[in-house]
């Protein structure tokens, strides 16, 4: 559910009860605050928003408000153990925890609004979540932009002369892909992360 349930007797880190804010309940049973930003005209696009290590989801109000100058619809989430949702403090013990949260909300809002493409956007840890969000299910996601995302290459993929072309590349053919991306390959080092 979506909306608060009268019985929740959970409160928010801010002391705020969760049957007075929106958020969504995630399979661990942890209580995830949401927020929603829906243009004035017909959606022409669903975005979720991936925010990053330490942020919540009130920092994109401004982008979101934005966007849905141009008619998108943008939702997102305060992740795990961040804002005013649920969970220990900028532990993660499961990235996957987030991946998994991220593809429960998005079904929330695809069953609402099923006509509607699908767009992720993230920024720092964010733009990892969304990469490994649309990779668990590449044919959902119409577009993803991704903001300083935390991708480190792998080493073995990542030779010198990889890196090289890959700069080179970039300057010539800015959407040319050199290789997939391997899950294992976003950061270890849980002060990243």
């Amino acid at each position: 559910a979506r909306m608060p349930e009268e019985s929740s007797p959970k409160r928010s880190p801010q002391n705020v009860p969760y049957k007075d804010l929106p958020h969504i309940v995630n399979a661990d049973g942890q209580h995830l605050f949401c927020r929603y930003w829906k243009p004035a005209a017909t959606p022409r696009a669903l975005v979720f928003i991936a925010h990053g290590a330490g942020e919540h989801c009130g920092r994109y109000d401004e982008l979101a408000q934005k966007l849905t100058g141009l008619n998108l619809f943008v939702f997102a989430h305060d992740h795990v153990g961040h804002g005013q949702s649920e969970g220990d403090r900028m532990v993660v013990s499961d990235f996957h925890v987030f991946i998994r949260d991220s593809l429960q909300h998005i079904d929330l809002m695809k069953k609402e609004h099923p006509e509607l493409p699908i767009l992720i956007l993230g920024h720092s840890m964010g733009g990892a979540i969304s990469i490994l969000t649309a990779s668990e299910r590449p044919s959902e996601f119409s577009g993803m932009l991704l903001i300083s995302p935390l991708v480190v290459a792998s080493p073995e993929v990542a030779t010198p002369i990889k890196v090289f072309a890959a700069k080179v590349l970039n300057l010539v053919l800015p959407n040319l892909s050199l290789g997939s991306i391997d899950p294992n390959a976003i950061s270890r080092n849980k002060k990243e992360v």
